[in-house]
This record gives C-alpha cells, structure tokens and sequence, in this order.
C-alpha cells in the first residue's frame, strides 16, 4: 500500500486538469518526498 501523499501525486499526474503548481505544492506539503525529488535531480545533472 502506497503512502496517501503517493497517491496523490498519482492521481494529480493522471488528471488531465491539474498543473504543475499543484504537484509542487504536494511535494513541498511533504519532506521526505521532497528530499526524493532533489535527490532524483541532482543525479540526474551529474
């Protein structure tokens, strides 16, 4: 079972009417999920 802050980044990436604002409020609402995101980021740079 995923934690309710993954499910909402699913179904805020699935709806057709959300934007990018929205999901980076989710991310800044959580941080641990935010920590991922930097991490997923500066790898990807390198």
């Amino acid at each position: 079972m995923l934690p309710e802050v993954a499910n909402k980044a699913l179904s805020l990436a699935q709806d057709p009417n959300s934007d990018a604002s929205e999901m980076a409020q989710l991310i800044q609402s959580d941080q641990s999920l935010a920590g991922h995101v930097m991490h997923s980021e500066l790898i990807s740079v390198q």
